[in-house]
């Protein structure tokens, strides 16, 4: 059972890799051709026979190591355009807490804070539940 996930493992990763390949052999196309894909297939195969026949396991991660190190300058460039870009962003302050009103509470603190975010005196410019300003009358609206 384990070899049959082993083995279906390596196939569908091997017909991954010859899709990737194909598309980056006819540029950049979505749906390379059929043939591409298969020669790519027939490529891979071959060189991954070649290695194990000449020198088993030991070659083939021998030269997965070496193809791969080029890359290790690639990883390293990115991480350090990944710590400038870091540090370029500007740093959010944290946000002031603000006090919630306790369920049941009849009145809010002195300045809530309504659904916006911004507390109502600031808004206003007066406290939050300071009635109509002096010479004006209170409408209630239904």
């Amino acid at each position: 059972m384990s070899a049959g996930l082993v083995g279906l493992f390596f196939v569908s990763g091997a017909d991954a890799a010859s899709v990737v390949l194909g598309m980056l052999s006819c540029r950049g196309s979505l749906n390379p051709g059929r043939p591409v894909v298969i020669l790519w297939g027939a490529l891979t195969g071959l060189v991954a026979a070649v290695l194990l026949l000449a020198g088993g396991l030991d070659a083939v991660k021998q030269v997965a190591i070496i193809a791969a190190f080029p890359f290790l300058f690639v990883m390293i460039g990115l991480c350090v355009s990944l710590v400038k870009a870091l540090r370029s962003e500007p740093r959010d302050e944290p946000a002031p807490r603000v006090p919630v009103a306790a369920v049941g509470d009849e009145q809010a603190p002195e300045d809530s804070v309504s659904t916006t975010g911004v507390a109502d005196s600031e808004v206003t410019g007066r406290a939050a539940g300071a009635g109509p300003e002096p010479g004006e009358t209170e409408t209630l609206h239904t």
